[in-house]
């Protein structure tokens, strides 16, 4: 299952969006690192969560996407003329915090 799940984390970030050299149009670029889970008939889910700032609290070893192992990575821009980045994902709770 570790292999399947790199594979996809590996895959999102092949995309021609991380292929690419940044152009200096003045855009802000984000990855958003998102856990990835494989149900037993071989179905493939992300979580709903960013866990970036997790993976910097916990020292987490970064692979080429610039996520950890088990996840997918997810490239947002803001444009100078934009308030928001085109996607948004809200930060994980840290690993010792538990939501009542």
């Amino acid at each position: 299952m570790k292999k399947s799940i790199t594979a996809i984390a590996l895959a999102a970030s092949s995309t021609s969006a991380f292929a690419m050299i940044e152009p200096n149009d003045g855009a802000e670029r984000k990855t958003y690192c998102v856990s990835t889970y494989e149900a037993d008939d071989g179905s493939q889910y992300v979580s709903q969560c960013d866990e970036t700032e997790n993976n910097k609290r916990e020292n987490r070893p970064l692979l080429q996407n610039g996520c950890a192992e088990g996840q997918a990575a997810i490239g947002g821009v803001k444009r100078r003329s934009e308030k928001k980045f085109d996607i948004e994902i809200s930060a994980c709770l840290p690993p010792n915090v538990v939501q009542l």
